[in-house]
């Protein structure tokens, strides 16, 4: 299996459950049953985050599932990318309670790919883009996150393994 990796520090990501790949044209994909598999970093140091991306190709095969997240335990602070009611989304929350969220208002077509970032720009925005199209909240953004301590970050479901991906992924970045 090839490496998937995490950009800001390029530490290998950890294969959860039967995490496989395929190829579609002249890309690798990795395939999340939506049961089982997700892909994950755990205690890792991103101290100092002053706004960070995430994002891809992806391709869902149901209507709700996370893209990826990040953790931060002791602060309960977390920031994920999630479709709802096939609607992505990206919501962060500073306390673990009150998450902020942005979701994009076109709802995606299952079994297509769709290039999907999400990013937060502390105090600023949360943007989220489908394709080249943007959407952005300015409200209440936290002004800090993972400023102590170390997160776990993952791809194809929540810090818990729960709320896992149905579908596929490709192109993976997550960076400052």
């Amino acid at each position: 299996m090839n490496r998937v990796m995490e950009l800001i520090q390029g530490r290998n990501l950890v294969f959860e459950g039967a995490l496989s790949q395929s190829q579609q044209a002249l890309i690798t994909c990795l395939n999340f049953n939506g049961t089982t598999n997700y892909g994950h970093v755990r205690a890792r140091e991103y101290r100092g985050l002053t706004g960070f991306t995430f994002g891809g190709w992806f391709q869902t095969a149901a209507a709700a599932g996370t893209l990826g997240s990040v953790w931060y335990a002791a602060a309960n602070q977390t920031w994920r990318s999630y479709l709802t009611s096939t609607k992505p989304t990206l919501g962060v929350s500073s306390t673990g309670a009150n998450e902020i969220t942005v979701q994009h208002p076109t709802a995606i077509t299952l079994n297509t790919w769709y290039f999907i970032a999400g990013r937060y720009n502390p105090s600023t925005e949360l943007a989220i883009w489908v394709n080249a199209t943007k959407t952005v909240n300015t409200t209440a953004i936290p002004a800090s996150l993972y400023l102590t301590g170390t997160i776990d970050y993952c791809v194809g479901a929540t810090h818990t393994g729960i709320n896992l991906l149905t579908g596929k992924a490709s192109m993976l970045f997550f960076c400052r």
